[in-house]
């Protein structure tokens, strides 16, 4: 009788340990295989995981697998999940060769915003992108190659680099006259981007441009130039990015802070260049093919040399607003959208939009001092319609109803999203 009472236990001991053994056990490693990558690399993907395979991840490192893929631009459909073979990664390619013709209507031709060149999303293979471009902004125009790579690895630094040659044309209203002339800078910037530290949504970003300017086109009784300037700047920024990109409904918010010093010299003392930004994006998908989507922005200069300057306008700013005219020292921008699609057909998606766009700032004056402070408003509607097989490009009309500083009304076209 003892007997069978001690191998009983013994037995239940064996299976405890057994069961315990096994829920101990580590999850079993798998590789990744991936379905509809036509062109991307599959190295292209292994760089976004936290480490090599074969490895087991979690599904919490597949779900951010997975928003790092869709910020990448390059697919309009991503789906990452584990299955008995391995962890299958299924995309679905966009055209990502894409002419990179931009457009951005003003109350002028001379105030309108035209962009032509060639873009290349997935350089490669790599996600990398690869443009040359030509411009004619408000008042000026330029042109310019820039190649960079995306900022989502997980391992690496990400490396940037533009060559560019731009004139930019500034106005001043004061004392009941205008002065103006136009500002020529070639220049050459690099930038490279960390891999995520201390935290998988934090990285920073180091680097420098270098340019020159000189002016030309002066009208009015003040002469801003002396000589050429040499002007060069290094820059650091931090960014936490929870943001997931998406054709339709992006969701989450990225917060980035932009720190430069640099200065202005030549002709006479130099000047100091230094600049802080602190800009918020955020998105919070509401139904099915909506969301709300905001951007928040404040920027600070040194003042002492109205070449240095954030410019604020129509372009990129408030809908409606002249551009060339406000260069400000300081001001804060604040953009908010309500979009909702209807899907059309298979990959085109028609989405209607309602928005309001606001700024607060302080101007400089032609000699670099203190201005006028303003406000601006805007509200107003749009439509897009999105082919979503194509990189960065759609269609966008917006009707604006300009509040402050002036009433007006204002049409704007454009083949991107204002922000």
């Amino acid at each position: 009788m003892r007997a069978a009472l001690l191998a009983t236990a013994l037995g239940v001991l064996a299976s405890v340990g057994t069961a315990h053994a096994q829920s101990s056990a580590p999850e079993r490693a798998q590789d990744l295989c991936m379905v509809g990558a036509h062109k991307t690399q599959r190295a292209t993907v292994l760089q976004l995981l936290p480490r090599r395979t074969p490895a087991y991840f979690s599904d919490a490192e597949l779900s951010e697998l997975e928003r790092r893929l869709n910020n990448l631009g390059i697919f309009d459909s991503v789906q990452v999940r584990r299955t008995p073979a391995c962890v299958e990664v299924k995309v679905r390619e966009k055209w990502t060769l894409i002419p990179s013709f931009q457009l951005t209507t003003g109350h002028s031709f001379e105030q309108s915003y035209i962009a032509l060149g060639l873009t290349e999303y997935n350089f490669l293979g790599t996600a990398n992108q690869l443009m040359v471009y030509g411009h004619r902004e408000p008042r000026g125009w330029g042109f310019g190659t820039l190649y960079a790579e995306h900022s989502y690895r997980r391992h690496g630094w990400a490396l940037a680099g533009e060559l560019a040659y731009s004139v930019k044309g500034l106005r001043f209203q004061e004392t009941g006259h205008e002065r103006s002339w136009d500002v020529h800078s070639p220049s050459v910037s690099a930038w490279f981007t960390s891999p995520p530290v201390v935290s998988k949504y934090l990285n920073f970003q180091v680097g420098g441009t270098y340019a020159l300017q000189f002016v030309n086109n002066v009208k009015g009784d003040y002469d801003p130039t002396a000589a050429t300037k040499h002007a060069p700047t290094t820059f650091i920024s931090l960014a936490w990015d929870h943001y997931q990109w998406h054709d339709v409904t992006p969701r989450g918010y990225r917060i980035g802070l932009w720190l430069a010093t640099g200065l202005s010299a030549g002709g006479s003392a130099p000047k100091l260049r230094d600049s802080a930004e602190l800009w918020l994006n955020g998105a919070l998908p509401l139904w099915q093919h909506a969301a709300l989507v905001a951007r928040l922005g404040n920027s600070l200069r040194t003042r002492g040399d109205p070449n240095f300057n954030a410019g604020l306008g129509s372009t990129s700013g408030v809908r409606g607003l002249k551009d060339a005219y406000y260069q400000n020292w300081a001001q804060s921008l604040a953009n908010l959208e309500l979009r909702q699609g209807v899907q059309l057909a298979r990959r085109w998606v028609l989405q209607g939009v309602l928005f309001g766009d606001a700024a607060l700032f302080e101007q400089l004056t032609s000699t670099g001092a203190r201005g006028e402070s303003g406000a601006a408003l805007g509200v107003g509607a749009g439509m897009r319609l999105i082919p979503t097989f194509l990189a960065a490009l759609l269609l966008r009309v917006d009707v604006s109803r300009l509040l402050v500083p002036d009433e007006l009304w204002f049409v704007q076209l454009g083949v991107s999203q204002y922000f």
